[in-house]
């Protein structure tokens, strides 16, 4: 029984998706996901079960930073001044 093999996506389509992050080309994994038409769940699934096809560089997490900045609040007149405003 011989695998149904996928139409190629068109190289213009790949470029398309590609982001620039810290000078590098960055693909996120649900636009991958998205050209193959699976989930993004399924599709890190297929990753970690075939990791040794893949070089070392091909996937990493990006961490969420949000949540370590906030700003404090404050009540009018505000000018963004340091008296009014922070990073925590």
């Amino acid at each position: 029984m011989e695998k149904e093999k996928l139409p190629a996506i068109p190289e213009e389509i790949i470029i398309s998706k590609l982001s620039l992050v810290r000078g590098q080309k960055v693909m996120p994994d649900r636009v991958l996901a998205g050209l193959y038409g699976v989930e993004t769940k399924r599709l890190k699934e297929a990753v970690r079960r075939n990791i040794e096809r893949f070089p070392d560089d091909f996937m990493f997490a990006m961490m969420d930073l949000r949540p370590l900045f906030s700003v404090v609040r404050c009540e009018p007149p505000c000018n963004f001044s340091t008296s009014c405003a922070g990073i925590v």
